[in-house]
C-alpha cells in the first residue's frame, strides 16, 4: 500500500485476495480464501479476522457500506452474506 501524494510505501503485507479501505481510512480489509482480515493503518498491524461463514466457498468480493458499519461478502458459489 501507498501513499499517492509521497509515493511512499506504507506497508506492504503477504496476501493475496480482494482489499478493500475503510471509508475512515483506519482499516485495510483483504478477504482471502474464506476470512477477512482487518489491519489497523495507524499500528500497521493486523486489528482482527473475521470468518463470515466458516467452510463456505471461497471469497470472490467485498463490499463496505458507505459508513463503513458493514461489510457484504461474495463467495465464489454465487451467494451473497
Amino acid at each position: 500500500m501507498w501513499d499517492t501524494t509521497s509515493g511512499k510505501r506504507l506497508l506492504t503485507i503477504p496476501y493475496r485476495g480482494v482489499v478493500d479501505i475503510t471509508p475512515d481510512e483506519n482499516y485495510l480489509v483483504i478477504a482471502h480464501g474464506t476470512a477477512v482480515d482487518l489491519w489497523d493503518l495507524d499500528t500497521r498491524r493486523k486489528a482482527r479476522t473475521l470468518r463470515p461463514v466458516p467452510g463456505k466457498e471461497r471469497i470472490s468480493t467485498i463490499a463496505l457500506s458507505p459508513d463503513g458499519r458493514r461489510l457484504a461478502v461474495s463467495y465464489s458459489d454465487n451467494t451473497l452474506k
